[in-house]
């Protein structure tokens, strides 16, 4: 696993690593296979409606990279990085997707551990930690709170934030506005509080949700 040294607590101090300063995606390591020469073209469409359907393959973290062992499954094209806060105390796993089609936004999840603020973190709780990620978009947002669940064997908090980032002139990035959808999963252990972190270009949220449920559907606390 890589090493990167940037914080990204909230909506806007995450947008511009998300938006193009982290390292592209890996490309596919296989090529499309040649079409057989002759070959019937309704042969040819079931192949590519086959391929289309073909669940993507997933690789398993477990380590102790936040400070206790934790175990998921993510992407396997995926790349994850490491990150800990040097001022605010909080480790994170960053798990880096594809870019949107205009290369302006890369899909992205996080696992972040924080103790809480009787631990000397910044929140008391998953409900403090929301409200400030409400408090944090930019204008015109919208917040809808999905309905209570148990994630790892615990109860949690969940929300989906929906909003655009501007254009933003600087060197390296198109100048585009960028429709985002953002969700986050918010469980306490003890002391701790565990962020999951789903982003993407809202236009391609769905292409990529279901990465985010299989992190949801495999995360241990061993």
């Amino acid at each position: 696993m890589g090493r990167t040294g940037c914080r990204m607590r909230g909506v806007a101090a995450g947008v511009l690593a998300l938006a193009g300063w982290a390292s592209p995606a890996r490309a596919s390591e296989h090529d499309a296979a040649p079409q057989e020469r002759g070959a019937p073209i309704a042969q040819t469409q079931e192949q590519s409606e086959s391929a289309m359907s073909t669940e993507p393959s997933y690789e398993s973290y477990a380590g102790d990279d936040l400070g206790r062992p934790v175990r998921f499954q993510y992407p396997s094209q995926w790349t994850v990085q490491f990150d800990a806060g040097q001022i605010q105390a909080y480790r994170q796993l960053l798990i880096l997707g594809p870019r949107n089609a205009e290369e302006t936004f890369r899909a992205q999840l996080v696992v972040r551990s924080s103790p809480t603020k009787e631990a000397g973190g910044r929140f008391s709780g998953p409900g403090e930690l929301i409200a400030n990620l409400t408090g944090t978009v930019p204008e015109g947002a919208s917040a809808d709170e999905g309905s209570a669940r148990d994630i790892a064997d615990t109860p949690a908090r969940d929300i989906t934030l929906s909003y655009v980032i501007p254009p933003m002139h600087k060197t390296g990035l198109k100048s585009l506005p960028i429709p985002v959808r953002q969700r986050t999963v918010v469980l306490q252990r003890g002391s701790e509080l565990v962020e999951l972190v789903y982003s993407a270009d809202a236009r391609e949220y769905e292409r990529h949700a279901g990465a985010f449920d299989r992190l949801l559907g495999t995360l241990q606390f061993p």
